[in-house]
């Protein structure tokens, strides 16, 4: 599909639960035409757009969905955290469409958006926050994506360059062949705290993995402080993040380790 006429977009809220449908299901349709792109289960996405994500309580956000003869041709959304370091800032993310042409309407219609709110620029893709899905592929193309990131056909980076937008941070997913050695400072590592006699280390305890998700919670804020965009996890996060993790959770492959 190369040459989309009489496009329609429409936008909607959280609220909109048959917009959200037709929101979460443009991706499946698109990905079936790259062999790498796998999309996220449909069942985690409807979840994760709803009001059970306490997301929505601290973001003004809005879902874009272009149509085209009355089916759904790409998406976009574009979100206002109230956390922002600065009020003019919002975010967009969700990037998927047959083409260009279709992803800058969806762009258009996203900044038509933020302007209405008193912002005046428009960052992302934040999927929806960043502690979620962030950045666009622009290389690796013939991997599928690594976990919490997306999948983006080699067009999108041109397309979003061609719409003004430019790159402001690299990130990076690292493949590690699990049967090297470790570094030898790591091994050193492992070593001193193996002799250590007030460091103890247990796997998650899952009869009471909301208090071990607490402490993981108040490290995670205190150490991503400083870091570029960060937004902190509050309480009710980890607790719909653990509902989320659950089917998938394997506690012997999580660790919670105490110093005294």
């Amino acid at each position: 599909m190369t040459d989309i006429q009489d496009l329609d977009i429409r936008i909607g809220t959280v609220h909109d639960r048959s917009f959200i449908n037709d929101f979460v299901c443009v991706e499946p349709y698109i990905a079936q035409d790259y062999k790498h792109w796998i999309p996220r289960l449909t069942f985690e996405m409807k979840t994760h757009l709803s009001l059970k994500n306490p997301y929505f309580k601290r973001a003004d956000t809005a879902f874009i969905v272009a149509f085209t003869k009355g089916r759904p041709v790409g998406r976009l959304s574009v979100q206002i955290p109230h956390q922002n370091q600065s009020s003019a800032v919002a975010h967009f993310g969700f990037i998927a469409a047959y083409n260009c042409k279709i992803l800058k309407a969806l762009l258009d219609a996203a900044e038509k958006w933020a302007i209405t709110k008193n912002c005046s620029i428009l960052t992302g893709p934040y999927s929806l926050s960043i502690n979620d899905e962030v950045g666009c592929l622009s290389h690796g193309y013939e991997f599928s994506p690594r976990i919490m990131m997306n999948y983006a056909p080699d067009w999108v980076k041109d397309c979003l360059e061609e719409s003004g937008y430019t790159n402001i941070k690299n990130l990076f997913a690292y493949d590690v062949p699990c049967l090297t050695q470790m570094p030898r400072a790591a091994s050193s590592m492992i070593k001193m705290v193996e002799r250590a006699d007030n460091i103890d280390c247990r796997c998650l305890n899952t009869s009471d993995l909301k208090q071990d998700l607490e402490d993981i919670r108040i490290i995670f804020n205190q150490g991503w402080a400083n870091n570029w965009g960060f937004i902190p996890l509050e309480p009710d996060d980890m607790t719909y993040m653990a509902h989320s993790m659950a089917p998938i959770l394997m506690p012997e492959l999580g660790f919670i380790a105490r110093y005294d």
